[in-house]
């Protein structure tokens, strides 16, 4: 081959790639499923859907509707198991692997088993007291039993942990959260 033919076969490819490559937009979609609502938070005129498919914000003043996912989003779990939205407006988010996660409106921030003394990232259950603390309920069952721990987060490092080892909860189990 020639030098001659090397830059014909290379001018061919770049017109081929500069034509087809700018023509042709690929539109990916993504798909999550939505049919299980698993938690609600309302705040203001907002109101927050935790489904197994992501996390959808509803603003009842504008009818305006966004969904959060994996794929659209720095929500890092689409399985979303709890929601509380504590006094200045954050959202708390407890999901099926990933953790705690809060959300100002633009940044998302995991709380999970790195980066805390959360025992499990599984978070079932999640409220915010009179004093704006956040209580989280933890576990999940396997072929072993039961494995949780309820958390309470003071704002920055301040965690406290409680188990049935370490306190008097009754049970392995978290399966609701009421803070007053």
């Amino acid at each position: 081959m020639t030098h001659r033919h090397s830059y014909l076969i290379i001018v061919l490819i770049s017109l081929c790639l500069s034509i087809f490559g700018s023509s042709q937009k690929i539109l990916w979609k993504n798909y999550t499923s939505g049919k299980h609502l698993r938690a609600f938070a309302e705040y203001k005129n907002i109101l927050w859907i935790g489904t197994h498919g992501g996390l959808v914000k509803y603003d009842r003043s504008t009818e305006n509707t966004i969904f959060f996912n994996r794929a659209n989003s720095d929500l890092p779990d689409n399985q979303i198991n709890a929601l509380a939205v504590d006094s200045a407006g954050i959202l708390w988010i407890g999901a099926e692997v990933k953790g705690l996660i809060s959300y100002d409106g633009t940044i998302w921030k995991v709380f999970d088993t790195n980066t805390t003394p959360l025992l499990y990232n599984t978070i079932n259950h999640v409220a915010i007291d009179a004093k704006n603390r956040v209580w989280v309920g933890t576990g999940y069952n396997d072929f072993w039993g039961s494995h949780a721990s309820l958390a309470l987060y003071s704002g920055g490092t301040n965690w406290e942990i409680y188990s049935v080892s370490n306190s008097k909860l009754p049970s392995e189990y978290i399966t609701a959260l009421v803070a007053s």
